[in-house]
């Protein structure tokens, strides 16, 4: 196992073992006793304790994996001197797209040890001229997988190369498996394939780059020089149940690298030869080998620690984060937690810069009681007997200034922030929508109690919050009569939002143009007071206007270049929707990644208004209610609604809406009537059925769904949160499920939603099929979409109190639903 260096301090994961002998006249026997895993200082590690190293468990789709990847997107054609295009006479056409069965993994993990691409477009193997069972393979599968014609040369010491020519199929490996040796790897989206699948991928990057010895110790090893593909080969053994140990080697000449060895022996040794490298039983001779040090207990393995070494380090210690659960590392080695709340030494603080950039005022000088904070962190107690803070200054000529400015003079006085209006908007609607006070005398007694009063004026006070509590009576967040002050439905909806009343208004006043572009609603959302704007550099002025007359945004502005700056951010935004890169969005906004990512957080979180702000039309008497219509909805002639959602088949973990390719996803919502007696037994059935068929099915009580826009809400939102990478559950019929019952946790959502013993009316959607007509066949159940209809008593099991009900006309709690959809977004 790969040392892994940590502070005294890191807190790994840990059991204590010990072993239990028995010795009577039934017998001598020993056993060996585990204690419960616990978090525990390194420096409380000991020799032979045993450090965990979980097994990834993958998300794997309804239909066991990804089956179809993409290859290229290119046609190929001809041209004559004429400049006509035609059909190219004699060109092989490379598919676009190849099924992923364990003959293809099998070749993509042969490629990653053995392959090879060049300029021209030549796709090769390098292998040894004795190894005839890979040239077979290689003659058979690339004509069979990409219809290309393939050649076989012989070259001095044993080397051979098979290869083929395409350019589009060297671009394909290039991207998705890396060029040369030590940048190869596997893209994540077959890390999270089926076990079959991962099991090719092994096989063929072992008989490329792996040795077996099968009639020895039992003995495999693998080795490589790209340290990604090392951790990535290390995953899947551990997914297989297979421990290795890593080692690593250091270069040997000039231009060599590291070398990472993974082997497996003894019991483990001999259970890969024969489940993976197909290696058959009788041909590996039982040895005298066969106890392994690292045990698969309880879904992670245990690995005894030998060596434990104090070694002196002056370099950074590194504290990672990720969002919703534990940080901690586990590459090739064990888990170790995230090293946040340690109280490292930190002796002594450097400011190099007293100056920073702001949008309104340029470059300006950092304030002094900043300063003053940043060097009081110099110095920790019980680590450091004294703390150093150094300025450093551009010259010589500067050193009195910045003693007299930092050193000698006091900080600045420090000021309320409730002197500005839209933060004592939002603090007044804050108090009123959560019932902290109910009049306008409670209302200034609380304020008269704030710092901004004991460095105000009470008297001036007064007048800026009648002020303001006479703007939110007249855009209705707030009801005031006698003195007395009640938060309207839309009041407590902005102060759940965290946002400025004054942005609720213009986004609601937006909502009620007639104008439904694009781009208007997201420049709607720039003029907002809760998002930062982009300010103009001196070549922006001619595209920034020219996007104003295509956007047909000609009316009065009071400040013209604000306005600019608006339209400016709202493009910015507008990009990144339609999947431009990063690298192209940031040169020409001439912004870094980290100013993007501010504006894509911003956004959202700006936008995200009610539905009850919006005055939409509401449909005819007698029509079902419907949300906005999507491009990709359609209704088939049964009247079955249906939809289709983009998902992504890139790499794990890519937050944005990828533009590595995608597959399309349908489904479908219809409401039955049926009896549930065993709702795990229905659902195992229902996942039988749609396992083999690529389907995913959910299964929901239609007693909580109010309304057909209530699912395909949820729908929507847990496709999209597929698509971002942001999914919590491990399917996406279980995201639906949460966003359906709008709860954070889901055993929260199966609690509310799900189906339950004697459950009669149900929700029921299939992703990846065009009708639920087979699965209600299947159980018997009658198809009746009434039970999907609003009813009262379904907003009531959403959390929703009679108070809540009162304050919206009946005609629009249809809202209610979709609004506690949209804010799971909110407080996830």
């Amino acid at each position: 196992m790969v040392p892994v260096r940590m502070t005294p301090r890191h807190r790994v994961l840990r059991n204590d073992r010990y072993r239990f002998g028995h010795h009577g006249v039934d017998g001598v026997w020993h056993v060996m006793i585990r204690g419960p895993p616990e978090w525990v200082r390194a420096s409380a590690l000991r020799i032979d304790d045993e450090v965990m190293s979980p097994v990834e468990m993958p998300e794997v789709f309804a239909d066991g994996g990804q089956r179809l990847i993409e290859i290229h997107q290119k046609v190929f054609v001809g041209r004559n001197q004429f400049g006509s295009v035609f059909p190219h006479p004699t060109a092989r056409p490379l598919p676009q797209t190849i099924e992923v069965d364990e003959r293809t993994a099998e070749l993509f993990g042969l490629y990653v040890a053995e392959g090879f691409t060049g300029r021209n477009g030549d796709v090769g193997f390098g292998i040894a001229t004795y190894e005839h069972e890979l040239t077979r393979f290689l003659q058979e599968t690339l004509p069979f997988l990409f219809n290309v014609v393939v050649y076989v040369r012989d070259n001095t010491r044993h080397r051979r190369r098979v290869a083929c020519c395409s350019r589009a199929l060297a671009e394909f490996f290039d991207r998705e498996f890396g060029r040369r040796a030590p940048n190869k790897h596997f893209p994540e989206s077959l890390m999270n394939a089926p076990d079959n699948i991962v099991r090719a991928l092994v096989r063929g990057a072992w008989k490329g780059d792996g040795t077996i010895d099968p009639g020895g110790f039992q003995k495999a090893r693998y080795t490589t020089v790209s340290p990604r593909l090392a951790e990535q080969m290390s995953r899947m053994l551990r997914r297989l149940g297979f421990m290795p140990s890593v080692s690593t080697a250091p270069p040997r000449g000039i231009g060599k690298h590291t070398q990472y060895h993974l082997c497996l022996s003894g019991t483990q040794g001999t259970a890969f030869l024969s489940t993976v490298m197909d290696v058959h039983p009788r041909n590996i001779p039982k040895g005298n080998r066969s106890h392994n040090t690292k045990n698969l207990v309880d879904g992670s393995f245990r690995s005894p620690v030998r060596k434990i070494r104090t070694v002196q380090y002056s370099g950074q210690v590194y504290n990672l984060h990720v969002e919703r659960d534990e940080s901690y590392v586990c590459s090739f080695a064990f888990a170790v937690h995230n090293s946040a709340g340690i109280n490292l030494p930190a002796r002594r603080v450097i400011v190099r810069d007293l100056n920073r950039f702001d949008v309104n005022l340029g470059l300006t000088r950092i304030p002094v009681l900043e300063v003053k904070q940043m060097c009081g962190r110099a110095g920790r107690p019980k680590y450091d007997p004294y703390g150093e803070a150094i300025l450093v200054a551009k010259d010589e000529d500067d050193i009195d200034e910045l003693i007299q400015d930092y050193f000698l003079s006091e900080p600045e006085a420090i000021e309320s922030k409730l002197g500005s209006e839209p933060a004592l908007r939002m603090h007044v609607l804050a108090n009123i929508a959560t019932g902290h006070v109910g009049s306008e005398e409670e209302l200034f007694a609380f304020f008269n109690r704030t710092f901004f009063a004991f460095t105000g004026d009470v008297h001036a006070i007064r007048g800026k919050i009648l002020e303001v509590l006479e703007f939110l009576a007249k855009e209705d967040f707030i009801s005031r009569h006698d003195g007395f002050l009640k938060a309207t439905f839309i009041g407590k909806r902005t102060s759940d939002l965290y946002i400025d009343p004054l942005s609720a208004v213009k986004m609601r006043d937006a909502l009620r143009e007639s104008r439904d572009d694009r781009f208007f609603h997201l420049w709607t959302v720039c003029t907002t007071p809760d998002m930062p704007k982009l300010y103009l550099r001196r070549g922006d002025y001619a595209w920034v206007e020219q996007r104003i007359e295509e956007a047909d945004l000609t009316f009065p502005v009071e400040d013209y270049d604000f306005f600019l700056a608006e339209v400016k951010t709202a493009s910015l935004l507008d990009d990144w929707i339609t999947e431009r890169t990063e690298e192209e969005v940031t040169k020409k906004f001439g912004i870094g990644p980290g100013d993007l990512l501010a504006r894509r957080r911003s956004g959202p979180r700006a936008g995200a208004v009610p539905t009850g702000l919006q005055n939409a039309e509401r449909p005819p008497e007698g029509e079902s209610e419907r949300p906005r219509a999507h491009p990709d909805d359609r209704s088939n002639p049964r009247g079955e609604d249906q939809g289709a959602s983009r998902s992504p088949r890139g790499r794990q973990g890519d937050r944005r809406p990828s533009g590595l390719g995608g597959f399309r996803v349908k489904y479908s919502i219809s409401g039955a009537r049926g009896h549930v007696k065993d709702p795990m037994e229905t659902i195992r059935q229902a996942q039988d059925w749609g396992g083999p068929r690529g389907i995913d099915v959910l299964l929901a009580d239609a007693t909580v769904v109010f309304g057909r826009a209530h699912v395909e809400s949820a729908i929507r939102h847990a496709l999209r949160a597929h698509d971002a990478g942001t999914m919590v559950a491990h399917s996406v019929s279980m995201e639906a499920l949460r966003y359906l019952s709008a709860q954070r946790q889901v055993a929260d959502a199966i609690r509310i939603a799900g189906i339950r013993a004697g459950t009669q009316e149900l929700a029921v959607a299939v992703f990846g099929a065009d009708s639920t007509e087979e699965l209600l066949k299947l159980f018997g159940w009658v198809r009746d979409d009434t039970v999907l209809e609003p009813k009262k008593r379904s907003l009531t099991a959403l959390g929703f109190t009679k108070q809540a009900l009162s304050t919206v006309p009946p005609d629009r709690q249809n809202d209610l639903a979709l609004e506690k959809v949209a804010l799971l977004d909110v407080w996830k």
